[in-house]
């Protein structure tokens, strides 16, 4: 009866190892051991409650399968003790293992205990299964944690992705409305862009470039060289040096050339770039902007000449003045020559029409000068022109009581067309005149 006490005690798993020692030194011996044997299992597992590591585990383990087809005895470490102790184990009814450590248990109470540990091994092996299945719940529980964190991971991935695509739509319009808006002010602007590989030598140009330089489609070959066949046969040298310079270094490239269209039409183009360059140094590259200049410069050729009738006009008021004295003196002095009868009074107011006459003639021919020069620059000498023009203004420089002071440097010289250097200094003269007091001062520097 305390057999069959001690043998039930074991249905308690918390107290199991305890109770199971109890048993076994009823019967002799030190401790007890139990193996399940579960068609859901390949091998012998040690039930709930007993330890679940044993030492030297591959001998156990040959030692348990050995006991699951005769009784065996051997010297195995105990888990209990890690000692080694003598081990005596025999199958069960149900295919568990019971092994006994310590010493062989009294062979009547190993019998009995024997055909009663069926019943145990039924209770651990529904606590085996008990505990999967709670493992197996929490397992699903997890994975289904899982699947709905993935779920939610991809579902914020898909959000990311469609915002990430109306963002890349998005800016994609931008682009080409900004790519349409820059086309199109570029068009009104007559403007356009172009990039030079100095490597490869390909050069790029824009639609509006080959617009405005007068190239019709599939007439450029993509290289600077032939660009340079359509500048104006006098703009290309000074072309290519502006070029080499500003690959040197040594200045900007910032040019205005002119360009003759089919049909003889000349068009101007203002044309900035600027210098790409490796970590050495050395140009790669180049990137600018062409403008198409010519309504400003049909403008300022139009100001200029409305300037120069401007000029013209107030030196032909000028002019008539500084004639009309001299002539009302010859005049007059031929009026009291027809009156004397004295030779000499005849001849010295003859002398003195002589020298007015001779001052009109003065004035005719430096007039004359300003339309009779060339129309091409050559160098100037600005300290002649100045004592060539001042003689016109001469009697008005005197009516005016005007103080003039020149400080010229007679060797200071312009790149100019002769003729508009006049009219320029004529004018200025003219300004000054008219701008100062009675008994001022005019200071002429060069």
């Amino acid at each position: 009866m305390q057999l069959l006490q001690q043998v039930a005690a074991l249905v308690d798993v918390a107290s199991r190892p305890e109770n199971a020692r109890r048993l076994a030194q009823s019967m002799g011996a030190a401790d007890l051991l139990l193996f399940l044997a579960d068609p859901d299992f390949s091998t012998l597992l040690p039930a709930p409650g007993f330890p679940q590591v044993l030492p030297s585990g591959r001998q156990w383990l040959r030692y348990i399968e050995q006991c699951a087809t005769a009784p065996q005895s051997a010297k195995l470490i105990s888990p209990y003790t890690s000692q080694e102790v003598e081990a005596h184990g025999t199958v069960l009814s149900d295919g568990s293992v019971i092994v006994c450590l310590g010493g062989p248990p009294e062979t009547s109470a190993w019998q009995q205990v024997c055909a009663l540990m069926p019943l145990i091994a039924a209770t651990a092996r529904a606590e085996t299964r008990s505990s999967v299945a709670v493992a197996n719940a929490a397992l699903a529980q997890d994975k289904t944690r899982q699947a709905e964190h993935l779920a939610q991971a991809l579902a914020d991935a898909r959000k990311r992705l469609e915002a990430g695509l109306r963002d890349r739509e998005r800016l994609l319009a931008e682009r080409i409305a900004g790519e349409e808006r820059l086309k199109l002010a570029q068009e009104t602007a007559h403007m356009g862009v172009w990039e030079w590989d100095i490597k490869s030598g390909r050069l790029d140009l824009s639609e509006e470039v080959l617009r405005i330089y007068g190239i019709s489609e599939g007439a450029f070959d993509g290289t600077f060289a032939g660009l340079e066949k359509i500048y104006a046969a006098e703009d290309r040298e000074r072309l290519q040096q502006v070029l080499q310079e500003a690959l040197a270094g040594s200045r900007d490239y910032d040019v205005e050339f002119k360009l003759v269209w089919p049909g003889e039409r000349v068009h101007w183009i203002a044309s900035r770039g600027q210098v790409l360059r490796d970590p050495s140094g050395q140009p790669v590259s180049m990137v600018g902007f062409s403008l198409d200049i010519t309504s400003r410069k049909m403008a300022e050729e139009a100001l200029r000449k409305s300037e120069k009738l401007a000029v013209t006009g107030r030196l032909a008021a000028t002019l008539a003045h500084e004639i009309n004295n001299p002539l009302e003196g010859v005049v007059n002095l031929v009026f009291l020559a027809k009156g004397e009868t004295s030779p000499e009074e005849i001849r010295k107011y003859l002398t003195l029409a002589e020298h007015e006459l001779e001052r009109i003639t003065h004035i005719t021919r430096q007039t004359l000068g300003f339309y009779r020069e060339k129309i091409s620059p050559a160098p100037v000498n600005v300290a002649q022109v100045i004592s060539e023009v001042l003689p016109i203004y001469e009697k008005g420089i005197e009516r005016k009581a005007i103080n003039l002071e020149q400080r010229l440097d007679q060797h200071a010289e312009i790149f100019a067309i002769a003729g508009e250097i006049r009219q320029v200094i004529s004018n200025l003269l003219v300004n000054a005149l008219d701008a100062a007091p009675q008994g001022g001062s005019i200071l002429i520097r060069v």
